[in-house]
């Protein structure tokens, strides 16, 4: 019995990998440029039956939506560019909502329907080409039946046709429109935080502001804009490669919020030998880590993560030396664990495929604290698919036993176990207390099947 469990416990101390497994790619969820109150870009007033141009994928009207309303909320979805664009048949909202108790933006609550199922109150209006209404009746509390106990801070949804075969989300994620406080409330609407922008294009920042007297637009700590209108709008074009930060602050005479966003106009990738030594994912030198990346035919990639607030830099983009990419960062903490992925090309985010522990938007929440204990949360707020984790100096297993005689290999009595599937708890701490049982039928080794990342939530 002891010499198994031995066994058994080697074979954990090299489990490293976890799954904490979409839907929602913004960095943020969406915060869209609400048409309503705005009648230059909205010649019909608000009442969202303008072109597709003058909509992002989802705005709303009224332009900011309060947990406390209870008037009818519209949600304005612009199909254009979509796997919708054109459509003709009936579209379908599944939609539910975030709450404080919500663990990841895939953990959506009070939702109003299974996938599939065509309730008449899930059922968009089609106003025109590529245009669609979706009615919150009532506010949010009485629309998704949420209890007044309970504080919402999304809307959720993805929109489809009846049959399910056509779907419309957020480059791939779902969509979201954040609960806006009551009172005095500032939002850049655009451009999202970690927006990548292009050096000689002219960009605008739009700002949407409620209850407030005056709002006043930073660029780098540096005035650019004030209005005292609902809406602010302010153009630019940047002419060299540059990190911006856009704050808005808006007051009412005597409260002062204020809201930012990080884009870059970024330069171009910078040839450089990377060191010797160095080998693919993570390499940890005293407090400081080098990050190596196969990329063979990509033009950029950028580094996001903890450090950096996933938001896309000139600093945060990697060097490239022939097939690979590379960059260090300084000044990290032990015992911290850090977040972190890749931006290739600008489009696609990827994890490492040498990390030893990724986070997951869309699984993660399955994952009981019984079977992993003190899950690193996953950074909604900042960013979308999967996410790498790594430490400086992670505590080394400590053997508690030293002693124990591997079985000999021709005596080998080897139980290929799957731990989801072996206990009902899906846990090692019920794997261990079953260890009786397989020595009773002889068993006297474990494999763990799989040791590898799958899809999934349980690997």
């Amino acid at each position: 019995m002891k010499k198994l469990h031995m066994i058994l416990m080697a074979f954990f101390a090299v489990i490293a990998m976890v799954s904490c497994t979409d839907e929602p790619d913004v960095v943020l969820p969406p915060r869209p440029t609400p048409p309503a109150d705005d009648t230059t870009q909205n010649p019909d007033g608000g009442n969202g039956t303008g072109t597709p141009s003058e909509y992002p994928l989802i705005s709303t009207d009224p332009a900011f939506v309060t947990e406390g309303m209870t008037e009818d909320v519209t949600i304005i979805l612009n199909t254009a560019g979509t796997a919708a664009d054109g459509f003709t048949g009936e579209l379908y909202a599944h939609t539910g909502v975030l709450t404080t108790a919500s663990t990841t933006t895939g953990d959506w609550k009070h939702v109003l329907s299974e996938w599939g199922e065509n309730k008449p109150e899930c059922k968009l209006e089609k106003v025109d080409t590529n245009l669609w209404h979706y009615i919150v009746k009532g506010g949010p509390h009485a629309h998704y039946g949420v209890p007044e106990s309970e504080v919402i801070t999304h809307l959720a949804f993805v929109f489809r046709s009846a049959d399910s075969t056509l779907e419309v989300k957020d480059n791939g994620s779902d969509i979201f429109v954040e609960i806006a406080a009551e009172g005095l409330s500032v939002k850049i609407v655009s451009p999202q935080h970690g927006s990548i922008i292009e050096v000689g294009k002219e960009c605008t920042v739009q700002v949407q502001q409620k209850s407030a007297t005056k709002v006043t637009l930073y660029k780098n700590e540096e005035i650019v804009a004030e209005s005292g209108d609902v809406t602010l709008a302010y153009t630019f074009t940047p002419a060299t490669p540059e990190d911006i930060i856009f704050k808005a602050v808006a007051t009412d005479g005597t409260n002062t919020i204020e809201d930012s966003v990080t884009v870059a106009a970024l330069g171009s990738t910078e040839n450089a030998t990377r060191p010797a030594g160095l080998r693919n994912g993570v390499n940890v030198n005293g407090n400081e880590a080098t990050f190596v990346l196969f990329a063979p035919g990509k033009q950029s990639v950028i580094l996001l993560g903890d450090f950096n607030d996933y938001a896309p830099s000139n600093e945060a983009m990697m060097k490239r030396d022939g097939d690979y990419f590379w960059t260090t960062v300084s000044g990290l903490e032990e015992g911290v664990e850090y977040g972190y992925q890749y931006l290739v090309d600008g489009t696609v985010k990827v994890g490492d495929p040498y990390a030893t522990k990724i986070l997951d938007p869309w699984n993660d929440k399955w994952i009981d604290a019984s079977v992993y204990p003190n899950l690193k949360a996953y950074p909604s707020e900042y960013t979308t698919d999967i996410v790498s984790v790594f430490e400086l100096n992670p505590a080394e297993y400590t053997w508690t036993a030293t002693s124990y005689e591997r079985p000999a290999e021709n005596s080998l009595a080897i139980y290929e176990l799957l731990i989801r599937d072996f206990t009902e708890a899906g846990s090692i701490d019920a794997v261990t207390a079953k260890l009786d049982y397989l020595e009773t039928l002889g068993i006297n080794a474990i494999e763990l099947m799989p040791i590898q990342e799958f899809d999934g939530n349980d690997s």
